[in-house]
Parts: C-alpha cells; structure tokens; sequence
C-alpha cells in the first residue's frame, strides 16, 4: 500500500478562488464603499433642509430625499447584496458536497489501519490489566492479614487461640505472592506477633474479668437479696397497713353507730321524757282534783261528824261514850280514806315512772317462784311508792323513818284505844287493817291477826 501524501491544490487556480480567499473584511468594505459615501452624502444634505411637505415644492423636495434614500441606497444595497452573495453560496454548497463525497472515500482506508493499532492498543491493556489485577490480587491478600488484629479486636482467648493456630499453618510460597513474598513474609511475622500479643493482653483481662464478674455478681446477689427482704417488708408493712385501716375503718363504723343508736337514744329519751312530763302534769293535776275532792269529802263528813255530835250532846249527856266511840270510828274512817287517797296518788306516781322508764327487754320464759318473787317486789315497791309520794320524802328517807318505828307498840297503843273508846268487834278489824295496811307487809312486821283486846305488845295501862 502506498503511503504517498496526496498533493494540496496550487496556486494554478482560477482568480475567482483568490478574491474569495481574500481578507473577507477589506472585500465586504471595498464591496459596500460606494453605498457609505452615497449615504455619507445624501445624510448631510438631508441634514441641511427642513421638511415641509405642506406645500408642492416642499413635497416635491421630500420626495426627491426619499428617492435617494430608499432606491439609490437601501434598494441598490440589497441588489448588490444578493448578486454578490449568489456565487458564495453556491462555493460553500459544493464545498460541502466534494469534502463530504472525498471523506466517504477515506474513511475505508482510514479505518482498516485505525481497527489494527485499537486491537494492539487493546491487547496490550488486556495484559496490562491481568498484571494489575494479579498485583491488586496479593497485595488485598497480604492486606487480608494486616487487617487480622482489626478484626480480633475484643475477641475471647479462645478466638485469638484459633486465628494465632491459623498464622502458624499459613505457608509462604512464591506461587501464591510472586515478587511480593518478602512483604508477604514480613506482614504474616508482624501479624502473628501482633496477635500474641493480644492473646497474652486478653488473657490477663480474662482473668481480671472473671474477678471482676465474681464480685459483680456478688453484688447482684446482695442486691437482690436487699430487694427481696424490702419488697417481704414491704408487703408486711402493707399488710398490716390494710389491717390497721379496716381495724380503723370498723372501729369507725362501730363509733358511728354507736353514736347513731345514742343519738337515736338520747332522742327517744328526750321524747319519752317530753311524754312522760306532759302526762305526769297531766295526772298530778288529776291527783290534786281527785285529792281536793276527797279532802272536800272529808271536811264534809267531819262537820257532819261535828253537827251529830253536837245533835247528840243536846239530847242527853249519858251517850257521851257513845258519841266519842262515834267519834273515834269517824276518824278511822276519814284516816282510811286519806290513806285510799294516798295510796292512789302513789299508785298515779308509779304507773307514770313505769311509763317513763326504758321498755325492759322481753323475757320470754321465768321461773314461777322468780315471778311470784316479783310480783311481791312490785307490790312493795307501789306501797313505798305512795308513801313517799304522800310523805314528801324520797324513798331512801321514807325507809329509814320506818326502819326506826316500834310496830309492836303501835299495835299495842290501838289496842288501847280501841278499848278505850268501847269500839265494837267489826270497828275493831277494820282498824286493824288500816294498822297493817299503814304499817305495809314490806316492813316484814307480823300483821295484827288477833283481837285487839290482846295486848300482846304490853298493858294498856
């Protein structure tokens, strides 16, 4: 193939080829000289005069500027223009065409040689990169092993024992790192060296570990006992707080009603007394009817004892015993009315002290002699009931004036009097049983069962 450099064109060409490869600037000036100066001069002749197209010859001036203008100038430009830039174009056109036409013919040419010196270029990279890859292959090996410690870093005694076994069984052969096996050499002693001295470091933590661990965990331990015996206390004081609030919670409810059952008291109390009062002045003020009547009864049937008596006298002297016997029969029977009327008013006064007092509790079953006991206590307590009512005393005073009186002589001095007086048989037994009635079976004294001419007690003299 030859290699023969094909000749640029010579200066032999057509003198069109020499105006267009001419300084573009002076050619496109030189071409347009002659339209600057015509508009140089036609601009300062404008310049000169004043339009006025208001009158023909001002008009006709304005006219003739425009002319020069627009058909000498501008039009005359534009034509020279086009003209000149025909033959331009059309050079540029074929210029293209022929450069494009003799560029596909080269480009086969060009081509084969240009395929040839890629492939060497590329067969050389390929072998290039084989080596460099074969290079960056040990170097990542050897730096494989320098990155060892890294990765060991806090590792067991157990793990460096293993990789420290795994250095020892590391054979070095050029096969494997080539030019790089003294590097390789000089990284796997550094390597190993470096990890015994871990291993020694990690075995000495190891066993400051585990003392450390033992005491830790004795800690632990004696925390969790500590925890275990507050949450045991813990409980109990709980415990025994939930004990002390449902003991105060049920002291609290027991105060409660106990209150609610003294104040429920304290009010039937006050109402019962508020009753009681109403019916005690109630009865007192019947009593002291009842009474105003019987003493009017008894002033009555003394002045009629009196105006008989008087009768009596008036008539005859010899009947005097039996006037005083009448008399003394009068009296006996108005002390027995007082002491009826006595005995009521105590009676009055007992019932309304019943009422008054506190409703006993229901007893549903009493022994006879019990009941009998207490129907004689009853009867005693009436008795003493009225005559202290009738006495103005309590009853405390009214039984110590009976302790001190002499029943047996009393008895006695009736008899005397009864005697004296000539009273009857039937006078003499209703006296008696005033006697005992006034001298009550509560004082535990004999009753006068006999005939009152039995002195018993002594003379009547």
């Amino acid at each position: 193939m030859s290699t023969d450099l094909i000749e640029a064109p010579t200066a032999a060409a057509p003198s069109a080829l020499a105006m267009i490869v001419m300084d573009p600037a002076k050619y496109v000036a030189e071409l347009y000289a002659p339209f600057r100066a015509k508009f140089s001069a036609a601009k300062t002749a404008a310049d000169a005069i004043a339009i006025d197209c208001s009158t023909p010859a001002g008009n006709a001036v304005a006219v003739k500027h425009r002319a020069v203008f627009r058909d000498e100038i501008r039009l005359a430009l534009e034509s020279v223009r086009v003209e000149r830039k025909a033959p331009i174009l059309e050079i540029g056109r074929l210029i293209d065409c022929y450069a494009k036409q003799i560029a596909t013919e080269v480009a086969p040419y060009e081509a084969k040689f240009d395929a040839a010196i890629k492939a060497e270029a590329a067969r050389k990279e390929a072998i290039k990169a084989l080596e460099q890859a074969r290079k960056d292959k040990i170097r990542a090996d050897i730096d494989g092993f320098r990155d060892i410690p890294a990765k060991l870093a806090g590792k067991s005694v157990a793990d460096l024992e293993f990789a420290l076994r795994d250095m020892d069984n590391i054979e070095v052969h050029r096969s494997r790192f080539a030019e790089f096996t003294a590097d390789a050499v000089k990284v796997i002693a550094g390597v190993t060296k470096a990890i015994e001295g871990m291993l020694t470091a990690a075995i000495q933590s190891e066993a400051a570990t585990a003392a450390a661990e033992q005491a830790r965990l004795a800690e632990v331990a004696r925390i969790a006992a500590e925890r275990e015996e507050m949450a045991i206390q813990r409980a109990e004081n709980q415990r025994i707080a939930a004990e002390q609030a449902a003991t105060a919670k049920k002291l609290a409810d027991q105060q409660t009603a106990i209150e609610l059952v003294a104040r429920q008291q304290r009010e039937q109390a006050a109402e019962a007394e508020r009753l009681a009062q109403a019916k005690r002045e109630r009865v007192a003020d019947a009593v002291k009817a009842e009474l105003d009547a019987q003493q009017a009864q008894i002033a009555a049937a003394r002045q009629a004892l009196a105006d008989e008596r008087a009768a009596a006298d008036q008539h005859t002297t010899a009947t005097a015993a039996q006037a005083q016997a009448d008399a003394a029969r009068d009296e006996a029977e108005a002390m027995d009315l007082q002491f009826d009327i006595d005995v009521a008013a105590g009676a009055a006064q007992v019932e309304l002290l019943a009422e008054s007092a506190p409703a006993p509790t229901a007893i549903t079953s009493v022994p006879p002699e019990l009941a009998d006991a207490a129907d004689q206590m009853r009867l005693d307590l009436d008795f003493l009931f009225g005559l202290a009512f009738h006495s103005n005393l309590d009853m405390v005073e009214m039984i110590g004036h009976l302790e001190r009186i002499d029943f047996a002589a009393a008895r006695t001095l009736m008899s005397c009097y009864a005697l004296a007086w000539g009273i009857e048989q039937d006078d003499a037994a209703k006296a008696r049983d005033a006697v005992n009635m006034k001298a009550y079976n509560g004082s535990r004294a004999t009753p006068i069962d006999h005939d009152l001419s039995d002195t018993e007690g002594g003379s009547c003299d």
